[in-house]
């Protein structure tokens, strides 16, 4: 714990140092998952997203957990981790590319990776964006779509 704090503590004189430097930010959004083979889900989805305004493009990572429901209607915890690319198109509209891994924690499905895109409103302050992203999630022999709408907040 006291790790984190000493990094959470250096992490944020480095944002003084580099501005643009955004490490309170947090998204918040609803998920639906379509496999191939399973019945579909559609769950809440938490994230730790700090990222870095360099101006004509803002590098992101993404650190966060859902639950989505299996073949047997049983909800099966996933954590998932990505690195993101977010770019500016006309005024407070972008677009995001992303890939990184979703790990299933149920029996031995393990982690997997996944890719995706999607349209940004970044109106700026506390509302830091509004997105609208999909995704393909590469299980193998499932292949799923995951389909987000939420909103990411800057504290």
């Amino acid at each position: 714990m006291r790790k984190l704090l000493v990094l959470g503590f250096l992490l944020s004189k480095l944002s003084l140092a580099f501005g643009g430097f955004e490490l309170a930010n947090f998204s918040l959004g609803i998920s639906s998952f379509t496999p191939s083979d399973w019945k579909s889900s559609t769950f809440l989805d938490a994230a730790w997203t700090p990222h870095w305004d360099l101006g004509f493009f803002t590098p992101r990572l993404g650190f966060g957990v859902s639950a989505l429901k299996n073949g047997n209607d049983q909800r099966v915890f996933t954590s998932f981790y990505q690195a993101a690319l977010m770019v500016p198109l006309v005024s407070i509209i972008g677009v995001e590319a992303s890939f990184g891994y979703r790990s299933l924690h149920e029996g031995t499905l393990g982690s997997h990776p996944e890719w995706g895109f999607g349209l940004l409103v970044r109106p700026g302050e506390f509302v830091d964006r509004v997105y609208v992203c999909m995704s393909r999630f590469l299980l193998p022999e499932n292949t799923i779509s995951i389909f987000r709408v939420g909103v990411a907040l800057s504290f």
